[in-house]
């Protein structure tokens, strides 16, 4: 079925298709498209031939758009090693890997704004005899929580695919690599190219048409992709750029002396996973059409791009590229890699492709953003750092009156990225002193003296020297409370043992499982040092009716005193601790050496 995409002029951003691959033979120079400088283009160029001349791959091809519409256009390399070596062209098609993954992921999407599906609809409502189909969804499958296992993953993937290259795959024969589910569905994250062949399936089910039909239709007729091709039942009419893996220091091809790349058999198990063959070019206008708006409908494009820890939205990848936050896609099937960012924040596109596999672009990538973002986008924002925050440090050994904490800061940059940061404390309000980090390092451990107070500062500098403000933490008073604080209530369930010198006097011990203290302390953490001592049984610390970690009391003997629970808070106290005791040979004990506070008592002097 056919559709219109240009329903409205949204802005544009940079989509950049990475791949590359090595070969010291450079094509003709490609010319500058739109009005990118000559200077700049140039400087791209040589990028790309450096590349080439420096083994990265046979070849490679990259297109730039930026959002006043100015485009590049450049190849180097060869498309094909040996005596029949040819150059790679503009017009040269690769293969783009799981950057198909976003042509399906539209795919299903404009179903959605169709009505044809739901994004929250079973499988079973088109794959009624999967397994499990009745309670995976096709979200969960968009965004790789169904659980379902990676084909690619089966310990019969390599000799059948590989051992077989002129093998045209059914997708039942592949949905026959697939094994027991890694997870039940929507429990957990985990990459899996399965869900791309049954999302597949469901649009052939949903319209009747082929997958690589729906996406001609739908994408390359009226984008104008003209070199954009989908390995499905018959080869692309053309002949793209032969994929290579580098074995022994020379090239290693997978060409069956037909159309398909790398051969029948990896194009055709890859199916709607990662078989699409296009060009840098092409790539570029699909990521402005898709990213910047002209595809799908703006709630619909808002799920797509929204991104779990993992940085995966719904066939859709978050990466940064020069500091910047990108959407796309990374590609590589056998002999290929590429990567595909689009930049929101500038409305630019970048699409790098290469016939060489098991390598990583990145290094070009980040070449690449250099040329353009220095040039074209110069970094005069400073970098705004986050407060440092103070934790306890959990399973630390504790001395007398030392208190193990966990300094932590962060930056948002956006741009250039953070070349280093400057951390500093202070103590009892005195001077700043300044803590040594390294480059990159955003926490730091360090010991604390009980009864003081700290405070702690930090900033960044970005690539580009801008300098940020220095971002202040809270003060915090750190202390080991005795068995004698007024600030503690114990219940009649407490057994106190002033005998012991450890940590300056136990602070308690219990024989009663559920025995309390009332601390009186606006804490921001609490923590409980003990040794884990030769009784049966384990002890569970529940601050404010919420549990902990289970602490082992079957140790064979005394071991260090470790800091065995914290508890952190955004509220105020009092706070209750108690001790749940589970131990079926009765008499448990618990030895509760002392308890450690950080306590937050406000801001710095003159903050």
């Amino acid at each position: 079925m056919s559709r219109v995409l240009w329903r409205r002029c949204a802005p544009i951003l940079v989509s950049a298709v990475v791949a590359l691959t090595s070969l010291a033979v450079t094509g003709p120079p490609a010319a500058a498209d739109g009005s990118i400088d000559p200077t700049m283009a140039a400087q791209l160029q040589g990028a790309l031939d450096s590349a080439v001349q420096k083994g990265a791959a046979p070849g490679i091809q990259m297109s730039i758009s930026l959002a006043d519409g100015s485009r590049w256009d450049g190849a180097s390399g060869v498309g094909e090693v040996g005596p029949d070596a040819w150059p790679v062209m503009n017009q040269t098609p690769f293969v783009i890997g799981s950057i198909t993954k976003t042509f399906i992921a539209a795919t299903v999407l404009q179903l959605a704004e169709e009505g044809v599906l739901g994004l929250d609809d079973p499988l079973s409502n088109w794959m009624p005899d999967y397994p499990e189909a009745s309670i995976i969804t096709l979200r969960e499958l968009l965004s790789h929580t169904s659980g379902v296992m990676d084909y690619f993953e089966s310990p019969d993937y390599e000799h059948l695919v590989f051992g077989r290259p002129t093998h045209h795959w059914t997708t039942d024969e592949i949905l026959s690599l697939v094994g027991p589910p890694d997870f039940p569905p929507g429990t957990d994250w985990s990459y899996s190219n399965t869900n791309f062949v049954l999302l597949g399936l469901v649009i052939e089910a949903a319209t009747g048409e082929s997958v690589g039909t729906e996406i001609q239709d739908r994408f390359l007729t009226p984008l104008g992709m003209d070199d954009t091709y989908f390995e499905g039942a018959d080869p692309p009419p053309v002949a793209g750029a032969m994929g290579y893996l580098r074995e022994s220091g020379g090239w290693y091809g997978l060409d069956d002396g037909t159309n398909y790349r790398p051969n029948t058999s990896a194009a055709t198990v890859a199916w709607s996973v990662g078989n699409i063959e296009s060009t840098s070019h092409d790539l570029s206008i699909w990521a402005r059409a898709l990213y910047g708006g002209d595809v799908l409908e703006p709630d619909y494009l808002a799920q797509m791009v929204t991104f779990n820890d993992h940085d995966y939205g719904l066939g859709t990848e978050h990466h940064t590229l020069g500091g910047r936050d990108t959407w796309g896609h990374n590609g590589s099937l056998r002999g290929y890699e590429a990567r595909m960012y689009y930049l929101p924040v500038l409305g630019a596109t970048v699409s790098i492709l290469s016939n060489r596999g098991r390598w990583s672009a990145g290094y070009l990538a980040a070449r690449v953003a250099d040329i353009l973002f220095r040039q074209l986008y110069p970094d005069t924002t400073a970098p705004v750092t986050t407060a440092p925050t103070v934790s306890l440090q959990l399973g630390a050994q504790v001395d007398p009156g030392r208190i193990p904490v966990r300094v932590r800061w962060s930056t948002v940059e956006t741009e250039s990225g953070v070349k280093d940061f400057e951390v500093r404390m202070q103590t009892d309000g005195g001077a700043w002193q300044t803590v040594p980090v390294t480059k990159w390092q955003v926490e730091s451990d360090m010991t604390l003296l009980a009864g003081h107070r700290y405070a702690f500062s930090a900033r960044a500098t970005d690539v580009d020297g801008n300098v940020g403000d220095w971002a202040v933490s809270p003060v915090i008073s750190a202390q080991v409370l005795q068995e004698r604080s007024p600030s503690i209530v114990f219940s009649s369930g407490w057994a106190t043992d002033r005998q012991s010198a450890a940590l300056g006097h136990h602070l308690a011990s219990t024989r009663l499982a559920g025995a309390t203290a009332s601390i009186s302390f606006d804490a921001i953490a609490i923590g409980w040092v003990a040794d884990t001592a030769p009784h049966r049984g384990t002890a569970t610390p529940i601050v404010d009716g919420v549990g902990g970690d289970a602490v082992d009391l079957q140790a064979s003997g005394y071991m260090p005193r470790q800091l065995v629970m914290t508890r952190a808070w955004d509220v105020a106290g009092p706070h209750t601790l108690s001790i749940s005791v589970d131990d079926t040979h009765g008499q448990p004990r618990v030895d509760l050496d002392a308890l450690i506070l950080i306590d937050d008592v406000g801001p710095p002097p003159g903050s």
